[in-house]
């Protein structure tokens, strides 16, 4: 019985030690306030990219992904809208290419890569329109 007892005491010692060795350690504070003033992108907020009605331009894609790593943010998500048929005489926008389409995709793709040259996260809605997915 005492050689089990110590067994399972040095197993629970074996334990701790292993789990100890999991939580990171506590950071000086000098690491910690640089932690703080200049945080990982993955600890930086992410900001809805509108894409209204799939209607975007490369090189102002790339203008706005530079500004959002010098405003700091970690990344974007990037939502298309769909805004009213282009019969709405009242549309400003013109439609772009369908959501998902091939002429999409690569822009998508593109700015994807672009904003992995920036070191900024990128994440995609996976359905178009206000409503999710449905228009009209």
């Amino acid at each position: 019985m005492k050689l089990i007892s110590c067994l399972f005491g040095l197993g629970l010692l074996v334990a701790l030690v292993s789990f100890h060795n999991t939580i990171p350690q506590p950071n000086t504070y000098t690491t910690l306030k640089e932690g703080f003033n200049n945080p990982p992108i993955h600890a930086r907020p992410k900001v809805y990219w509108w894409w209204l009605n799939g209607y975007v331009d490369t090189v102002r894609l790339k203008e706005e992904l530079v500004s959002i790593k010098k405003a700091g943010l970690g990344g974007v998500d990037i939502f298309e809208i769909g805004l009213p048929p282009a019969s709405d005489p009242n549309q400003l926008i013109p439609a772009g290419p369908a959501f998902m389409s091939d002429a999409s995709v690569k822009t998508i793709h593109m700015a994807i890569r672009e904003a992995g040259k920036l070191g900024l996260e990128v994440g995609l809605n996976l359905a178009s329109s206000w409503n999710a997915g449905v228009v009209g």
